[in-house]
């Protein structure tokens, strides 16, 4: 057996849905566009060919990154929830799946068009190099920070979805986590410091924005550091996500039906009164009829609810 067999099918799928190919296209195809009507716009005004490209550079980078964060609750937040209402995931482990296959399995499926998506705009950003005010670092640093970006949106809304099972809870649960940690963290540690001399690094480093911040060469030089060590927090942290929804699915994909505390109390009652007076011997001949028939009979046969409501009335 193949070690991600999941995963192999997922490809496979892939590599024969015409969708994997135009939406490659389709993103580069906008990309160019937008960067015509950039340019346009710049020669207009009257720019000079490295202002364009740094006109150009920024606005691809800042709409890459928001695609990259959005990816993850409009692809990934409910598939895995999707396929607890319909009863099918429980299926997948009847066909002797762990977990992390099962994960890897919707990742790969639902992050490679992304990811396609993604490094069709790349090209488009290395127009910049050639307009000057660019250096080749820097494009490969934005490179980094937008596909470490995609893989942490669609880790987090994959955990929220290997926990809830309605897409409404997963996707609002995904998308709190993800804003917490790209747009609340660094909130707080601008809060601590403006009252504190030093930044307080430790909120900052969990954050894609601030690691997009610090891409540029101009907050590149002097925080070099910070912008590995954010990279690499992220990056950790969205495997951190995959292992905990590894985890988490084995114990929530099953239904659990609401119980009252009475009712719950009334059948260990009821089960208990039927054992000493012998039912489940009494009624062992219909096992041999039909399993079902002896389990309704086990279930009905005490009349303990009729009991109580007569003592009652």
């Amino acid at each position: 057996m193949n070690f991600l067999p999941l995963v192999e099918l997922e490809l496979r799928q892939l590599s024969r849905r015409p969708l994997t190919f135009r939406l490659r296209m389709a993103s580069g195809f906008v990309a160019g566009l937008t960067s015509l009507a950039i340019l346009a716009i710049a020669i207009g005004m009257g720019k000079d060919a490295t202002q364009m490209g740094r006109w150009l550079f920024t606005f691809l980078s800042l709409m890459a990154f928001a695609l990259s964060l959005l990816a993850g609750p409009i692809l990934t937040a409910d598939c895995l929830s999707e396929e607890k209402r319909n009863g099918t995931l429980g299926l997948l482990f009847l066909a002797n799946l762990r977990s992390d296959q099962i994960v890897a399995g919707k990742l790969v499926g639902l992050a490679m068009p992304a990811i396609f998506a993604l490094l069709a705009i790349v090209p488009v950003l290395g127009i910049t190099f050639f307009l000057g005010g660019l250096t080749g670092a820097e494009l490969i640093r934005v490179a980094l920070v937008l596909v470490n970006t995609l893989i942490f949106s669609l880790s987090a809304s994959l955990l929220a979805s290997a926990i809830f099972k309605e897409g409404t809870q997963s996707l609002a649960a995904g998308s709190f986590l993800m804003l917490a940690m790209s747009i609340g963290l660094p909130a707080i540690g601008y809060a601590l410091s403006a009252a504190k001399a030093q930044p307080a690094i430790e909120f900052l480093l969990f954050s894609p924005v601030y690691t997009l911040r610090l891409a540029p060469e101009s907050g590149f030089q002097g925080n070099g550091l910070y912008f590995w060590l954010s990279l690499g927090t992220i990056f950790l942290t969205s495997f951190g996500f995959l292992v905990i929804a590894c985890l988490v699915l084995p114990f929530t994909w099953q239904d659990k039906p609401a119980r009252s505390g009475i009712g719950s109390w009334l059948d260990r009652l009821r089960v208990k009164l039927t054992k000493e007076k012998g039912g489940g011997g009494r009624d062992r001949h219909l096992l041999d009829v039909s399993p079902i028939l002896w389990l309704a009979h086990r279930r009905h046969g005490g009349k303990l609810g009729i009991w109580l409501f007569l003592l009652v009335s």
